[in-house]
């Protein structure tokens, strides 16, 4: 049998898997500060690592409780990040998150309140 992988775990915390929005994955290439087009018109690039991924989360109507776990998870630094890859195994790395966007979205009639969270997850 095989073990069901979340679609996102930051630090041991699963994102709750209703309230993840679709999230954008990038790969981008870090060049050195000598890359660049030479006076020939040549392009020459020095790379310094290949593939860094990074994480656009959006995460919609979680609680306040949801919210705290996972403002404690983010807080650990760095964190380990492990989400479902297209082929449905874990595909882990370590990030450090971009500054997060909070929108306090509503209050029921219990008290309890409902947040949108935005941010990043840039690998180390």
């Amino acid at each position: 049998m095989t073990e069901k992988i979340a679609e996102l775990t930051i630090n041991g915390y699963e994102v709750p898997g209703g309230n993840l929005l679709p999230y954008t994955k990038t790969r981008s290439d870090v060049h050195s500060s000598t890359s660049g087009r030479g006076e020939t018109g040549v392009m020459n690039i020095s790379y310094v690592r290949k593939g860094v991924r990074k994480l656009d989360i959006e995460i919609a109507n979680i609680t306040g409780e949801q919210y705290a776990k996972l403002d404690a998870a983010l807080a650990q630094k760095p964190q380990t990040v492990t989400i479902r890859s297209m082929t449905g195994a874990a595909e882990s790395f370590t990030a450090y998150n971009s500054d997060i966007t909070e929108n306090k979205k509503f209050e029921d009639g219990g008290g309890t309140q409902y947040y949108d969270v935005s941010f990043s997850l840039p690998e180390v």
